[in-house]
């Protein structure tokens, strides 16, 4: 699971300073601040310096449930601090149940703002886990509030 929130972690971190801010200004900013005010203008110099391997992940566990051998878990993971706040992302993370040391994938969507517990279900014919990440709080499963 470890190697999967790294993935998702890199994944959504230029997305962070839309999702969750929760304050926590000890730390120290997970990307550079901007140079005269101007954007990074190629990939280089938006990543140059970042070491997604820096900061914990501080993952959560929400809940957890197996539908149709597949173990399914509502996790929320941090994706770094910007502006002085903790910002954090949810995903329906799942994967075969008993599968050990396997590849993953990540669902990165665009729109909707919400993870489906289905978008996960159908890996498990090809045994690998699969992550819906969401940031807005909707959820597409009856048990999930």
């Amino acid at each position: 699971m470890k190697s999967i929130c790294k993935t998702l972690l890199l994944a959504t971190a230029i997305l962070s300073p839309i999702l969750s801010p929760i304050t926590h200004a000890a730390e120290q900013e997970t990307l550079p601040a901007l140079i005269e005010g101007r954007a990074p203008q190629n990939y280089e110099q938006l990543w140059k310096g970042f070491d997604p391997q820096k900061e914990p992940l501080d993952v959560e566990v929400l809940k957890e449930w197996e539908q149709d051998g597949v173990v399914l878990k509502v996790i929320r993971y941090r994706i770094g601090i910007f502006k002085g706040k903790k910002s954090m992302m949810a995903a329906i993370y799942g994967y075969p149940k008993g599968a050990k040391n396997i590849p993953g994938l990540v669902q990165i969507h665009g729109g909707g703002q919400y993870a489906h517990y289905k978008a996960v279900l159908p890996m498990r014919s090809a045994a690998m886990p699969l992550s819906a990440s969401h940031g807005q709080g909707v959820w597409m499963h009856p048990i999930i509030k």
